[in-house]
């Protein structure tokens, strides 16, 4: 551990800066030496989440809008104000946050404030415009069909929250988008891209106070409107699925998981270490030293994990042949057992804390990723981290800890499981040992 910290670049040394502005738009600012870059984020908290049935897919919507045009801006203009200099302008939605970014040298930081801000208070919405955008979501949405792991992954969540909005497709459906007017679409604007809903995010090479200095020449709006955005409420205790479902595809397709810890959870730090070391970004992760490498059944196989203020989802992936499903589900519960049932070694537990705090300082060398932690660490309410103090945090986790989080989540009482087969193959036979 204390290797990791001495592998620390200097400028993680700069504590960041936490400013409010009078409107009561949040600004954190990060300064970043040896860089000719500045990042910026406008970080939303409202998402797919925060739409009300009639509204599904309305979040995202937005966020194309938001390219279509301003007071003072048709939508090439928009396109190209960021392209011209070279920098990037980029834009998403998740379940509880929509984000606007841009990522420019240094010297067109006003340039890129300017604009992030006129498409989040000055957009107009051009009713012209919506039915083609409606247009392109439906690709989008044909696109993800199309891509058997995103498909799958997506139906999996609605499996693990059903009938709650963290289930729901986040691009909506197309009977869904046919039915946002811009009246509706407003309304949602005007209720949720408030200063007081927001979060300025900005690293760089530059000081906090010409970012202030800057903002004091553009007047945040303050919409005003009647839309109260609905509360957010937990979901309902989760019921284990299993199903099978025959796709046109041509490999299997498998998905086992369930509830996880939400984001301030007793458990979230060893938890992260323990879905780390079962399915992570590492290639000598327990799932592909064991079903990859030792077997051969399989190229893409990961666990996964994604937590929300109060609840998370987690699951284990593959794509296999379809004959394959049973021996694969009966290597993946083996595993999920054996963690459930046996401690891991003190050398073990060193060893994963060791590699997640490299893959941790390395992902802190991102100065984008590390602009949007921290806007994502205020809109959370979370205590922002200095990079010693996380890795401190990873450096406490012990064995015990994360074999508890492993029998609280691993439960096979507790899992969901969807399958994708092709047409064509018979539904696998259950199995619950490895052959």
């Amino acid at each position: 551990m204390r290797l990791s910290l001495q592998l620390m670049s200097r400028k993680h040394l700069i504590v960041p800066e936490y400013h409010t502005l009078p409107a009561g738009l949040q600004m954190v600012h990060q300064r970043v030496r040896d860089t000719r870059l500045v990042h910026l984020a406008l970080v939303i908290n409202t998402g797919s989440r925060d739409e009300r049935p009639q509204e599904l897919g309305m979040a995202h919507f937005l966020e194309h809008m938001l390219f279509k045009g301003t007071h003072k801006r048709r939508a090439y203009h928009i396109l190209s104000r960021i392209d011209n200099v070279g920098g990037e302008l980029d834009a998403f939605t998740t379940r509880e946050k929509t984000c606007l970014s841009a990522t420019v040298t240094r010297e067109y930081l006003d340039r890129a404030l300017e604009l992030l801000l006129d498409m989040a208070f000055h957009s107009t919405l051009p009713e012209a415009e919506m039915g083609k955008e409606k247009a392109v979501i439906a690709e989008e949405i044909d696109m993800y069909e199309d891509t058997p792991e995103d498909s799958i992954l997506e139906a999996f969540d609605a499996l693990v929250f059903p009938g709650h909005t963290l289930g729901a497709p986040i691009l909506g459906t197309r009977k869904s988008l046919a039915g946002i007017s811009r009246d509706m679409a407003l309304h949602f604007y005007h209720g949720q891209y408030r200063p007081d809903n927001m979060v300025l995010s900005v690293a760089g090479n530059l000081a906090a106070s010409r970012v202030l200095s800057l903002l004091q020449k553009y007047p945040l709006l303050q919409h005003t409107a009647d839309y109260q955005p609905p509360a957010r409420t937990a979901p309902a205790p989760h019921r284990p699925v299993r199903e099978v479902r025959k796709k046109p595809v041509t490999q299997a397709h498998y998905i086992l998981g369930g509830r996880a810890y939400a984001l301030q959870e007793a458990h979230y730090v060893p938890w992260l270490l323990l879905n780390s070391y079962l399915g992570g970004p590492a290639m000598n992760n327990r799932l592909s030293l064991s079903i990859r490498e030792k077997y051969g059944l399989s190229y893409n196989i990961y666990s996964f994990y994604t937590p929300y203020t109060d609840r998370g989802i987690w699951g284990v992936y593959a794509a296999t042949d379809a004959e394959n499903i049973p021996r694969l589900q009966a290597l993946v519960h083996k595993e999920l057992q054996r963690l459930m049932q046996e401690a891991l070694s003190p050398a073990k537990v060193a060893a994963i804390r060791k590699q997640y705090a490299g893959n941790l300082v390395m992902a802190w060398e991102n100065s984008s990723a590390r602009m949007m932690g921290l806007a994502n660490d205020l809109l959370d309410g979370r205590k922002p981290y200095t990079l010693e103090e996380a890795l401190q945090r990873i450096h406490d986790v012990t064995g015990a800890q994360m074999q508890q989080a492993a029998i609280e989540c691993f439960a096979p009482d507790s899992l969901s499981e969807l399958v994708y087969l092709p047409r064509k193959a018979g539904a696998p036979r259950q199995s619950s040992a490895a052959s």
